[in-house]
């Protein structure tokens, strides 16, 4: 990670990035790495933790406040029920992956722009788009 940050000069001091939280091992291996960093020095920056609850059935919502508020970071967990309008668009045992992550995005940008932030840090795993066109 720190590489690639170098690499591509990523990183601008001052900066405030939205780290996106899903609940799963990618985000938040993503997040541990960046904390790193960030206790180093490496990593001049502010982060913001953000969760999308998307209006999933089920859906644990107090996890990741706790999780966030445990570790001292500031989060903001945003409803926005995208849930609905994937199951009404396609057909019942479709994939759905496509268009929720379009929507998430979407809804992630917003709350980038609404938070000063410059950029929105998403954790995938190299097998992502695969799973995603399966």
């Amino acid at each position: 990670m720190r590489e690639a940050l170098d690499r591509f000069a990523m990183v601008r001091a001052g900066e405030k990035w939205l780290v996106a939280l899903s609940g799963g091992k990618d985000s938040y291996g993503m997040l541990a790495l960046l904390l790193d960093l960030k206790w180093r020095g490496l990593l001049p920056v502010e982060l913001l933790v953000c969760n999308l609850d998307q209006g999933q059935p089920n859906f644990p919502k107090h996890i990741l406040p706790e999780f966030s508020g445990g570790l001292g970071i500031p989060h903001r967990i945003e409803y926005k029920d995208t849930y609905s309008i994937v199951t009404d668009k396609l057909p019942a045992g479709a994939t759905y992956c496509s268009l929720c992550s379009r929507l998430r995005r979407g809804n992630l940008y917003r709350i980038a722009r609404e938070e000063g932030c410059t950029a929105l840090v998403l954790g995938h795993h190299r097998d992502d788009s695969l799973e995603t066109f399966s």
